[in-house]
């Protein structure tokens, strides 16, 4: 029998990149404002895993970090800027009269919604799809929209990994990455169902 098709292997293999890819968004995420180009380097990486392009880990991950930098960085300050406005809306609520205040959450309800659903596909989307950023907003917009159960299925992804780190902050070592392959493999299916943009080398 060959080692290299043994099903131990493979599985100390899969656990090793997942470990490497962790690792290196962990050191390049250090600095802080390139949280979001690290961020989408790993997904482009896990992405291409979901898609059975292997082309391994460390030098493919550079490359992504810096094919998709401006983007990512750019999409992500505007994103965070978004979210922070959400927040704010939802904390201005407890200071409003009682009349102005119901039409005001269910616009903020909607709005939190719809932020936290297009996260979901916010990253798959930027590194699987060449467009613009306008058009990565609002296509991930329009696949969250599209597909509830999936962009549900990746919530539950989330709040599973958040609840396995507070519970076991070790495993953020590995569960990141763990975390945006779960998701990618998600938002896949629904890239599958749809007449997808033209996709990125």
């Amino acid at each position: 029998m060959n080692p290299h098709e043994s099903s131990l292997y493979r599985a100390l293999q899969v656990f090793s990149s997942l470990l490497l890819l962790n690792v290196l968004w962990i050191l390049t995420c250090l600095p802080v404002i390139t949280v979001y180009p690290a961020t989408a380097a790993m997904f482009g990486v896990v992405g291409e895993w979901v898609r059975e392009d292997e082309r391994g880990v460390l030098r493919r991950y550079f490359t992504l970090l810096k094919r998709d930098f401006a983007q990512s960085f750019g999409i992500g300050i505007i994103w965070t800027l978004l979210g922070v406005i959400v927040v704010t809306g939802v904390l201005e609520i407890r200071h409003m009269a009682p009349i102005l205040a119901i039409p005001v959450i269910l616009v903020m309800t909607f709005a939190g919604v719809a932020y936290l659903a297009t996260t979901m596909f916010l990253f798959p989307v930027m590194v699987t799809f060449d467009l613009r950023w306008t058009r990565v907003l609002k296509y991930s917009f329009f696949l969250a929209m599209s597909f509830p159960l999936i962009t549900l299925l990746c919530l539950v992804v989330i709040a599973s990994a958040g609840l396995i780190a507070f519970t076991l902050p070790i495993s953020l070592v590995i569960l990141v990455s763990i975390t945006s392959y779960a998701i990618s493999w998600c938002c896949h299916r629904a890239f599958e169902r749809v007449n997808a943009p033209g996709s990125r080398a």
